[in-house]
């Protein structure tokens, strides 16, 4: 009797056993074990991360990355610098390498006024733009969507409507349209600004912040 339950014993030991105890069990295959084998996943170069146009201090920079265990953590840097939006923000391992630099769109002369109309010339420099004329201004005002500066001066013109694409960070285009005893010149940007308009002697600055 003895001799036939320690052959049971030994019998169900040989079943539940597994053929190498050094490999994890079925239930143990999704544990996090950190290995020395290469990942899949590319090196890192470099991302890009573009701001909205309303962006202009960068507050923080936070990271996230996965340890070999399989868990995350982050890390930030606090900042408190401004920003350009038009320049993305670069995240790079590249070390001895330079971005290339961004080069502007060609600009207008900074110091030479072009014509819109014969009556009505614009200038612009950075991020500021002046409109030269001889005529009254009678209202500025700024409308959305795409955001846009009005200017209406008094004139009784005849001149066509007509468009001025300018592609010169932040301004677009601009554009002048006749409306009887005035006529109107919008600029418009290429994103959200604050604006500051000074009426000056023969015409108007306009700079954006």
């Amino acid at each position: 009797m003895k001799y036939i339950l320690l052959s049971l014993l030994i019998a169900t030991s040989l079943l539940s056993a597994r053929e190498n105890p050094f490999f994890p069990a079925e239930g143990m295959k999704d544990l996090p074990i950190s290995s020395n084998l290469a990942s899949k996943r590319p090196r890192l170069k470099r991302a890009a991360i573009t701001l909205p146009d309303n962006a202009r201090i960068l507050k923080k920079v936070t990271i996230t990355y996965q340890n070999l265990d399989g868990s995350l953590k982050s890390q930030s840097i606090t900042l408190d610098h401004t920003v350009d939006w038009h320049i993305p923000i670069f995240v790079s391992q590249s070390y001895g390498t330079t971005p290339r630099k961004q080069t502007p769109p060609t600009a207008s002369s900074s110091t030479a006024f072009h014509p819109i109309t014969p009556f009505v010339r614009y200038r612009l420099h950075a991020n500021t733009v002046e409109l030269q004329s001889n005529d009254k201004i009678i209202r500025d005002f700024i409308l959305v969507n795409p955001h846009r500066i009005v200017i209406d001066f008094k004139r009784n013109s005849h001149e066509k409507s007509r468009t001025l694409s300018l592609q010169q960070a932040p301004f677009s285009s601009i554009k002048y349209g006749n409306h009887g005893t005035y006529y109107r010149v919008v600029i418009v940007l290429d994103g959200t600004y604050h604006c500051d308009i000074v009426k000056q002697q023969g015409g108007v600055r306009i700079t954006l912040r």
